[in-house]
């Protein structure tokens, strides 16, 4: 994991997100490669007292994956897109990008129900719902959604705060269907 402090150079760049209203200044931006990386992420924000943001494209219509004065977990480096023939399924990281999932599924004759802008990532966008081009015939992404990871808070033996990777997917879990177009980062870092 490379975590880069506000006044680095390049971090006004690297900071920046999709959505131009918003000019957001974090304290903090964690690249995060791995689940554990997303661990190491949240504790230091909790070390430092430090609100937490999840960024996997920074396309968030209100900005919500950034903040000012804020740790900002950037998942975008975790962007591996796998597809199994046999099971018709792809699995996909949360910082994969739509063009990217899109050139893996439609060479192989299969659609991906996402949206028309190539530069969005899964991971933000299926936590959010997923409307898109093939909405009306394939539901949202999230109706798509058969499992995920999340990294989730929990309290340890000793009664200390931590944090663990949730494997999700039970369809009778509450954190299955509160995350199924529940609002990206509101539950744990996916």
């Amino acid at each position: 994991m490379a975590c880069i402090p506000k006044g680095t150079p390049g971090f006004d760049f690297d900071s920046r997100i999709s959505n131009a209203r918003f000019n957001y200044v974090p304290k903090w931006i964690c690249y995060c490669e791995s689940a554990d990386d997303v661990i190491e992420a949240l504790r230091k924000a909790r070390k430092e007292g430090l609100p937490v943001r999840v960024r996997a494209g920074g396309h968030h219509h209100e900005g919500m994956c950034s903040g000012d004065n804020v740790l900002m977990v950037d998942v975008s480096r975790m962007n591996k897109v796998v597809v199994d023939e046999n099971a018709k399924t792809v699995t996909v990281e949360p910082g994969a990008k739509l063009k990217d999932i899109y050139a893996a599924v439609l060479g192989k004759g299969y659609l991906f129900p996402g949206g028309a802008c190539g530069d969005v990532h899964v991971g933000g966008l299926v936590q959010g719902g997923g409307w898109g081009v093939f909405t009306r015939e394939l539901g949202l992404t999230c109706d798509s959604l058969y499992s995920f990871k999340m990294v989730t808070w929990f309290k340890n033996e000793k009664g200390e705060d931590d944090f663990k990777v949730t494997p999700v997917n039970n369809p009778t879990s509450d954190l299955y269907w509160a995350v199924r177009g529940g609002g990206g980062g509101n539950f744990g870092v996916a």
